[in-house]
């Protein structure tokens, strides 16, 4: 899990005309900080994690419980499905 997050991820000049939802773990892990990849200047919710850059219109951003990790797990599922939901 460590090395797959270390791994960096080539910047494309490409941007998309589909929509994009950021679903975000609202909670840390210490193995998966994805902080420094936040827009400058926003807070959580609103900061798409670098994926501004491969839209041309807005990303949504909406926050499930649990962590990178645990957003799977049987107590925090229902938010990422509540999430999911609202998208398909």
């Amino acid at each position: 899990f460590k090395a797959n997050a270390q791994l960096p991820f080539p910047a494309s000049e490409k941007t998309w005309t589909v929509p994009i939802t950021l679903l975000r773990a609202s909670d840390s892990n210490p193995h998966y900080n994805y902080t420094i990849y936040d827009d400058a200047n926003t807070s959580t919710v609103q900061s798409t994690l670098g994926w501004q850059r491969y839209a041309q219109g807005a990303v949504d951003v909406a926050l499930v419980a649990g962590d990178h990790i645990t957003m799977l797990a049987p107590e925090q599922a229902s938010s990422l499905a509540n999430q999911l939901q609202k998208f398909i």
